[in-house]
Formats: C-alpha cells, structure tokens, sequence
C-alpha cells in the first residue's frame, strides 16, 4: 500500500508541475475551434488530447497492477471473474457505442466534422468494449480480470465525453454546456474513485496475505 501511494504521489505531483501548461493550450486550441479559426492541425491535437484522456482508467487501473505483483498473479475464483455478467454488462453497453457511432457516420462531411470529436470518443468506446469482451474469454489471473474492468471503464468514460461533445456544439446556453460536462465529470469520476480505492485495499491486504 505504501509503494501504490508513493507512485501516485509521483503522478500527481508531475501534472501538478504540467497542468497549467496543459491547460493553456487546450484552452487556445478549444478556443479556435469555437470561433471557427481552428487548423486541421489544431483539430487533430485536441483530438489527440481527448482520446489521451479518455485513456485515464489504463493508467490508474494499471498502478495496482504494477504495485501488487504478488496478488495480480493469483488466479481467481469463477464466481469472482463472473463473465457471463461482464459480457451481457459488455453487450448492453457497446450497443449504444455503436449505435451512436453508425449515426454519425452516415452524416454528410461538414456535419462529420462538426461532430468528429464525438466520434473518436464513440470510436474509442466501441473498440475497448470489444476487447474487453474478447478479454473475457482469457482472463483468469487477477491482473487480466483488472485489465478487462480498466477496459470497460475506459469505453464508459469515451461514452460520457461523447455526449459532452455532442452537447458542446449545440446551441445550448454555455451554462448547459458546461453543467452537462460537470455532470459527466462528476457521475463517472465519482465511481471510478470509489471502486478503485476499494479494489486497491482489498487487493492490499491478499498482497500481503
């Protein structure tokens, strides 16, 4: 437990240093792009940016992992893996991740644009439920149960910032929008913080076991 915050010290500490600097220019290229004056350039950072982002769960997911080797290498119970429950959980959700993706695609190429960050979320949502879904057939050791849960969480958080991005380009009032995107922030984080703080203490105390 002590080496897992040591590490996530580190992390934060070093956005801590960063976010300023990371800010500024999401903030410049988010101001091109509603005025307008936004490069092809400036299009695909921000989009980069964003499918960054929404790679989050890899990376608090994966700090476990890294920190309890000893525990990520027991193999789990059937009843703990549940797969059947992962993969109907996986399907009901992938489903409107493709859903929403067909829609936008059969949109013209201006209105394509307008809405490409939605779709790269929408993209990135529908590919990580499926290799969560594949992973479910190999998964047996904890570690491969906590990659398949990050995988999930990673479609689940690409699917919320889609609908964020959909909203953004509305003319909904700036205070809708930014409501909207607080609440997804807020919905999703909420959860994320919660289960993992519980997953790391139980698989802090099986590490030492």
């Amino acid at each position: 437990m002590r080496k897992f915050a040591e590490i996530l010290v580190v992390i934060v500490a070093a956005l801590t240093v960063f976010d300023p600097f990371i800010s500024t220019g999401v903030l410049h290229v988010i101001g091109n792009l509603v005025s307008g004056a936004a490069t092809s350039d400036a299009q695909n950072g921000i989009c980069l940016w964003w499918a960054i982002v929404s790679a989050l769960p890899l990376v608090t997911r994966g700090i476990p992992i890294i920190t309890f080797v000893k525990a990520m290498h027991k193999p789990l119970k059937e009843e703990t893996l549940a797969r059947d429950a992962y993969r109907a959980f996986i399907l009901a959700l992938a489903g409107f991740s493709f859903t929403g993706m067909a829609a936008l695609a059969v949109l013209d190429s201006s209105a394509q644009k307008k809405f490409s960050l939605a779709i790269l979320f929408l993209v990135i949502s529908f590919l990580s439920f499926v290799a969560a879904l594949n992973w479910q057939i190999y998964k047996q050791r904890r570690w491969q149960h906590e990659l398949a849960g990050a995988l999930i969480e990673v479609a689940v958080l690409a699917m919320l910032l889609s609908v964020v991005a959909i909203v953004s380009t509305s003319a909904f009032p700036a205070e809708l929008k930014w409501a909207v995107g607080a609440a997804a922030v807020l919905i999703w984080g909420s959860d994320h913080v919660t289960r993992l703080v519980i997953d790391v203490q139980h698989i802090a105390k099986v590490n030492d076991a």
